[in-house]
């Protein structure tokens, strides 16, 4: 039976591309609801990718751990606070060389559990 893969299956790079807008945004002079609603994005991406890692059984490793500190940094409700600028444009640059790498190690779990005719390997 041959299935093509749709790409409601495949692991999107969209988060990635809005977190980076939000982050490059941020760097201007702007209110504190704005670092409020970046919080919130960057904390919502990072649990969604730990989500797709783990529906694609590839959770686990420290790249979930790193994505969870990620949620845990920049959750709004508990707020931490490093009083640096340049300090928070560190990490986020760090967060999206994780948020990156999750993204492209997602990508190989899924395009290693399909088989090049587009037929899922598996169940």
């Amino acid at each position: 039976m041959m299935q093509m893969r749709s790409k409601a299956t495949e692991f999107p790079t969209d988060p990635f591309w809005v977190v980076l807008v939000f982050y490059v945004v941020g760097l201007a002079d702007l209110p504190y609801g704005y670092y409020t609603i970046t919080r919130l994005v960057t904390c919502l991406v990072a649990i969604w990718l730990i989500w797709k890692l783990h529906s694609q059984g590839a959770a686990g490793g420290p790249l979930t751990w790193l994505l969870a500190g990620i949620a845990v940094l920049y959750n709004p409700i508990f707020p931490i606070y490093l009083y640096s600028k340049l300090l928070w444009v560190i990490l986020n640059a760090i967060t999206l060389a994780v948020f990156w790498s999750a993204i492209r190690f997602g990508q190989q779990e899924h395009s290693e559990g399909t088989r090049g005719d587009g037929e899922v390997r598996g169940n």
